[in-house]
């Protein structure tokens, strides 16, 4: 039986920040499995979404940990200039 991993465990085998797996988790960009509210990771599932080329923006490769640098992993919308707040959230300043 193989051991689930925890996304500590998760963020070290694959060299991306917890962050960003939370966020594939909730956007269901990556495979993994609840226990109670516990979120885990079958190492076999995710050995074969990294070879299929891990989440949306991120090859198999930077999936792995070899990233270039400066190449981000995740994006999103950019800050509102000057508010630090991302645009269209209606915390803009006048």
């Amino acid at each position: 039986m193989e051991n689930y991993l925890t996304i500590f465990e998760l963020a070290e085998k694959t060299q991306l920040s917890i962050s960003a797996l939370r966020r594939a988790v909730q956007l269901h960009e990556i495979p993994f499995h609840r226990f109670m509210r516990r979120v885990r990771f079958k190492p076999s599932e995710i050995d074969a979404w990294i070879a299929a080329g891990g989440c949306k923006g991120v090859s198999a490769g930077e999936a792995a940990g070899t990233a270039h640098e400066g190449q981000e992993l995740f994006t999103g919308p950019e800050p509102a200039e000057g508010t630090g707040k991302t645009s269209g959230t209606g915390g803009e300043q006048p």
